[in-house]
């Protein structure tokens, strides 16, 4: 669904239109669970997380003064619902695998391509060397770091999102990249 089309929905949900609010509720659910899956990384807290942002959507959608800014509005609050989440478990590490019996990102993915047992091993080493890089970056480089390269937001949809300059994203990115080399 083009940019376009998403501010035609926001804006005929801002005034009222539960059909169109559901069709956005559709057309970002996924995107917003993965957002939330790979910060967490627990299925049921990711549904939990993913269903309180939606319904923080539904109640203040109408104070939203730019439609083309709700991607970023979006991850905004989905940033601070999983703050809130850790916060109320007093979790001292802020990505940390609250599982491994967990899918490791099977989830909405091919299940023929999943119940294959070198995928899965694949994907258990891919998550295990990225979790190793990221619990060792400072926490704004790795917010940035999981916007850009995880979430493909635009470096502008960052800057929105976390209320900061573009040029401070670009410079925590390019500290998490150098750290990646």
């Amino acid at each position: 669904m083009g940019g376009t089309d998403v501010v035609v929905l926001v804006e005929r949900a801002q005034k009222g239109d539960s059909k169109d609010f559901d069709l956005l509720v559709k057309t970002f659910h996924t995107y917003t669970f993965k957002l939330i899956y790979y910060r967490v990384q627990n299925q049921s807290d990711s549904e939990d997380i993913t269903q309180d942002v939606f319904l923080q959507i539904y109640k203040n959608l109408g104070q939203l003064k730019d439609v083309t800014k709700f991607k970023s509005w979006l991850v905004k609050i989905a940033i601070n619902k999983i703050a809130d989440f850790y916060r109320k478990r007093k979790f001292t590490v802020y990505l940390k695998r609250a599982d491994n019996n967990d899918d490791q990102l099977g989830i909405y993915e091919n299940t023929e391509v999943q119940s294959n047992p070198y995928t899965k091993i694949e994907t258990a080493d891919f998550w295990n060397i990225v979790n190793s890089f990221l619990v060792k970056l400072p926490k704004m480089e790795k917010e940035v770091f999981m916007l850009r390269f995880m979430d493909q937001l635009t470096l502008n949809e960052i800057a929105s999102a976390l209320d900061k300059n573009e040029n401070t994203i670009k410079t925590h990115l390019y500290r998490a990249l150098n750290k990646l080399k």
